[in-house]
């Protein structure tokens, strides 16, 4: 049971969890800079990019030398912790898949029915920051802490958001309690989930919200995924994350684990992001699918097949390059149906 406040009896501890498929955008055009192939190549630290004029220059934490493998940087502090890079290639997909996040829940940046005047808002893994910017940026009420292993977020930033280098699997130090907590797509940051939530159970306010968005592993309705680089793909990270007793697919077991911990009133929607744009026949689904190509454009595949292809299977540069060249035409096939469960 959750904790019930003195003074609202019948108000509970909530907790909505966004774990579903994707539904993509309210425009129904595919993005021009999708189209052209244009990426984001300039990561500047203005902070006009997350459309708000109240920031200023903080230096609120520490930078972290980054570890350079096969091309790529990764973060230093618990150096090999997580997969996937964090150098500027990889910030510039991260802006990309919150834009995806922003077209699937119509431009809002949570499920949860937090109210007008959020105070204390927590986002673990907060990877580029540019959530938490644009949380803070629309609601000036909240004190915005991001939290992550790589000190990679821009400078200038609200005066209301604030990063910090830390693990989420690390005992939680924090003060005060959070009205609410975020996380999205970290499907592959912790070997315990539930724990996880146990966490930010134990420092959520009453009426607090926990909100997981995340992705599962790719299929398809029709089977047109099986024997494709696509299942290749999935199956060595998978057993590569499990080797280090990690999964892939644990966002399908978060309704059930949160309920577990305490949190009341769960509520799961899906959602689906298509793998490209050419198979759906909803105009949401051809945007956010056509998104997710700009993803791979600006380097999702490499990164997530570097580690595991050449440095743990012990492939050559050119194996993977002629497997990634494959893997790419196979997102791209119109008949091979695949979708993400969001």
């Amino acid at each position: 049971m959750s904790q019930q406040p003195t003074d609202e009896p019948t108000n509970q501890r909530d907790i909505l969890a966004s774990d579903s498929r994707l539904f993509a955008s309210a425009s129904p055009g595919i993005p021009a800079e999708v189209v052209e192939g244009v990426l984001l190549e300039d990561r500047s630290d203005d902070a006009s990019m997350h459309d708000g004029d109240s920031a200023i220059e903080i230096e609120s934490y520490s930078v972290a030398e980054r570890l350079e493998e096969n091309g790529r940087t990764y973060h230093s502090f618990k150096g090999g912790k997580y997969m996937l890079p964090n150098d500027d290639t990889e910030l510039n997909r991260l802006d990309l898949q919150h834009r995806m996040w922003e077209i699937t829940l119509d431009d809002e940046l949570h499920l949860a029915p937090i109210g007008p005047s959020p105070h204390r808002v927590l986002d673990i893994a907060t990877g580029s920051g540019i959530w938490a910017i644009d949380f803070a940026n629309r609601y000036p009420s909240a004190i915005v802490t991001g939290t992550d292993l790589s000190a990679v977020q821009p400078e200038y930033i609200p005066q209301n958001c604030e990063f910090q280098i830390d693990d989420a699997e690390d005992e939680w130090l924090f003060t005060q309690a959070f009205d609410y907590i975020h996380g999205r797509a970290c499907a592959t940051c912790f070997k315990e989930p539930k724990e996880i939530f146990r966490k930010a159970f134990e420092n959520l306010t009453p009426g607090g919200y926990l909100e997981m968005q995340d992705l599962d592993l790719q299929t398809s309705e029709d089977g047109s995924i099986e024997g494709t680089t696509l299942t290749v793909i999935q199956e060595n990270v998978h057993n590569a994350l499990a080797s280090v007793g990690m999964r892939w697919d644990n966002a399908r077991q978060y309704k059930r684990w949160m309920e577990e911990v305490g949190f009341e009133e769960v509520r799961e929607v899906t959602f689906r992001w298509p793998s490209n744009p050419y198979w759906p026949s909803d105009p949401k689904e051809k945007t956010v699918g056509a998104w997710f190509l700009a993803q791979i454009s600006c380097g999702l595949l490499e990164s997530v097949c570097t580690r595991i292809f050449m440095t743990k299977l012990g492939w050559s540069r050119q194996r993977l390059d002629e497997f990634l060249a494959k893997a790419e035409n196979d997102l791209r096939n119109r008949r091979i149906k695949a979708y993400s469960p969001v």
